[in-house]
């Protein structure tokens, strides 16, 4: 019997078995690929944690080299310096603060302490100075601070200094003509220059207290009795004048502080009246809408 050919033969899968292959290909190359990153990345990191630490090995090598190296001074040496100045780079400065436990002094002494210039901030008055030193010389700066309190203490004061600044004084007070207040304040900076041109002669003197124009000059005639005047190391200070100016001009015409520029005259017709003049430098200009403050 002849058998019949009418049975239907299987579909063809090659396309598909391709299909599957090719992608299981392409998968395997993926994971591949991504597996060799790792692994580079990998060996990239080691390498740099490697530079990192032959990096940190040497300068704490160099650090104990430094520190084991013979000094000149007496000072310790310091592995760690302060990140925003170099305290073995600056010259040794010695600033006595004469009036310090003051409305003035205190701040001043602070701002002083804070100052990387300074090494040695010295303050005195004739009382209550040793409290206003031990908190001044809280504050984490190079500055060694001491305090000295009454005049059998102001030479050890003084000894030394290289800058000395004079907020010393009282204040004007309600009812108080400048006459009034030049008889008191003429007498203490009379008394502080003579010990100035005694225990340091070669001293920058900085002159605050009030009168300004009054005691600058009975400074400079202590000085030329003396023989130590230098009109070169003689300044009278009037920032305190120029701050106040600025802050309450700005405030009372509502413009901005910062951009105030304000040039201190003294009239000098027989009342030693401080004028303040403020020159219009970008003081309150609005430039977009061209408006402006000026006087």
């Amino acid at each position: 019997m002849a058998t019949s050919n009418c049975q239907s033969s299987p579909t063809p899968r090659k396309p598909l078995l391709f299909f599957i292959s090719q992608l299981s290909l392409a998968a395997f190359l993926f994971l591949s690929l991504q597996v060799l990153s790792f692994l580079f990345k990998f060996s990239l990191g080691k390498k740099k944690k490697k530079k990192m630490k032959a990096a940190m090995l040497r300068s704490a090598g160099a650090a104990l080299r430094r520190s084991a190296a013979p000094s000149s001074t007496c000072a310790p040496s310091r592995l760690i310096s302060r990140s925003w100045y170099s305290s073995e780079s600056q010259p040794e400065r010695k600033v006595a603060i004469l009036g310090a436990a003051g409305g003035i002094g205190q701040p001043l002494s602070l701002l002083m302490k804070l100052n990387p210039l300074v090494s040695s901030l010295s303050l005195y008055d004739i009382a209550n100075t040793p409290g206003v030193a031990a908190d001044v010389s809280h504050i984490n700066s190079r500055a060694l601070v001491a305090g000295y309190a009454g005049e059998e203490q102001l030479a050890q004061a003084l000894e030394g200094s290289d800058i000395v600044i004079i907020p010393a004084g009282v204040p004007r007070k309600p009812g108080m003509t400048r006459d009034d207040l030049f008889n008191i304040n003429a007498g203490i900076v009379k008394s502080l220059c003579t010990a100035i041109a005694k225990y340091c002669p070669n001293a920058l003197v900085n002159m605050i207290s009030n009168p300004v124009n009054s005691t600058v000059p009975i400074a400079a005639e202590i000085f030329k009795k003396a023989g130590t005047y230098d009109e070169k190391r003689l300044f009278g200070v009037t920032t305190l004048d120029v701050v106040r100016a600025k802050t309450f001009y700005a405030g009372k015409a509502k413009v901005p502080v910062a951009g105030m520029f304000f040039l201190l005259l003294l009239d000098f017709r027989g009342l030693f009246v401080l004028s303040f003049v403020c020159l219009p430098f970008n003081c309150g200009v609005n430039t977009r809408m061209g408006e402006g403050i000026g006087v």
